[in-house]
């Protein structure tokens, strides 16, 4: 599995390559440089942030969705994969590293909660943001029954993001340090 490091960033990719950004395909860093050295990263490199560390998992059927959380969140400084299908990720079992999920909830074949319960089946206690333009309070209980975080509206504001994946932050950390989240599954 591959996950977009902080450092591989956006610049220097080309319009055409966007089908690559959405991929399993992207490069993960190599950090053994030691404290606060340069990591290479396909490309690129830069420097690995203490953010970095945090995997976030995305997934949004909608392609331009996608690519914007993805920028948004290696820019943030998060280590960020990307999938387009929940099914895939199923399939894939890429939850297995991942501290904290953003989920789309409209999505076809399947939503985001169905894929959570599925991934809670499977163990996983990743920490839990649930994205939809199709809020009502029946999909905020079946969210709150599933131990999602926090539910944000869609268009969501860069900003507002960014404060609610940091605001989990300290819960992902306590989650690490009791051995309790998606890797120990």
């Amino acid at each position: 599995m591959a996950w977009l490091s902080p450092a591989a960033g956006s610049r220097g990719r080309r319009r055409g390559s966007e089908r690559a950004e959405r991929a399993w395909t992207v490069a993960a860093p190599d950090v053994d440089g030691g404290a606060g050295s340069p990591a290479r990263v396909g490309r690129g490199a830069g420097v690995v942030t203490p953010k970095g560390r945090y995997k976030v998992l995305v997934v949004d059927d909608d392609p331009s969705v996608l690519a914007t959380y993805r920028r948004l969140l290696c820019r943030a400084g998060y280590t960020t994969l990307t999938e387009d299908d929940p099914r895939k990720v199923l399939a894939r079992e890429v939850d297995a590293t991942a501290d904290l999920l953003l989920l789309d909830y409209k999505m076809p074949g399947m939503d985001g909660l169905a894929l959570l319960a599925e991934l809670r089946r499977r163990a996983c206690r990743a920490r839990c943001i649930l994205v939809s333009a199709f809020l009502n309070e029946d999909v905020r209980r079946q969210a709150a029954d599933l131990g999602v975080d926090q539910v944000l509206e869609k268009p969501v504001d860069a900003c507002r993001l960014r404060r609610a994946i940091d605001d989990l932050l300290p819960l992902v950390e306590s989650m690490r340090s009791e051995g309790t989240g998606c890797a120990e599954a």
